[in-house]
């Protein structure tokens, strides 16, 4: 398995004496390929050798800013958009096997955004946390063993066009209760859903009958 990646990156930041803020920029180019070293007699034309190169083109934003009420409470937020490609891992069917790639393989994006309120007291310390995120059109490879009627075998199921929603609060406290002792409290609500109706392709070959079948 090869992978080849290239990324580029840029930051501008700005400091003023109550609030600070940043931009920042990614393009970056992934190449995947398999090679395979011996023909697997069940992929005769597609397990020997070197497979499709397969190519992605990516690029994201992201930009924050944080202001300071007093020099003991202040308040940031975050936000980005990101086109990601997928991980090497979902992009081939069997790499074991074979060199199938994922049809219609297509990269991802990640869109997320955050609030934030700090408070730094002599003794007590804390931050309170929103987050929103959300993961589209992500892909998932996942393997099975199978006990079908025309034989066994391992089988490859392929979710594609997968969203995935990420939201909740949190909070963190810390009291120092003297110079050697230190209480934490940390405490989360969030909801973590799919939040899309995937397609999925089953692939297996059992007694070498090859079946794939699609369902959404």
């Amino acid at each position: 398995m090869n992978a080849d990646q290239f990324e580029s990156f840029i930051q501008f930041k700005y400091n003023h004496e109550k609030w600070s803020a940043f931009i920042s920029a990614k393009y970056a180019t992934t190449n995947y390929q398999r090679t395979g070293l011996f023909k697997n007699d069940r992929y005769s034309n597609s397990s020997l050798g070197e497979g499709e190169e397969i190519g992605f083109n990516t690029y994201g934003v992201k930009s924050g800013f944080t202001y300071k009420l007093t020099e003991r409470h202040w308040l940031s937020a975050h936000g980005s958009y990101m086109k990601r490609p997928p991980v090497l891992q979902n992009v081939f069917i069997n790499p074991r096997e074979n060199n199938s790639v994922v049809p219609n393989i297509q990269s991802e994006t990640n869109s997320t955004v955050d609030l934030n309120y700090f408070l730094r007291l002599p003794k007590l310390t804390g931050r309170l946390t929103g987050f929103y995120t959300r993961f589209q059109n992500t892909t998932d490879v996942n393997f099975f063993f199978a006990d079908a009627g025309v034989g066994s075998d391992f089988v490859q199921e392929v979710l594609t066009g997968l969203d995935k929603l990420h939201m909740g609060t949190e909070l963190g406290l810390e009291y120092q209760l003297s110079s050697a002792v230190k209480l934490t409290a940390v405490a989360a609500v969030g909801k973590y859903v799919y939040a899309s109706n995937p397609n999925v392709a089953i692939n297996f070959d059992t007694a070498g009958r090859r079946r794939r079948s699609y369902k959404s």
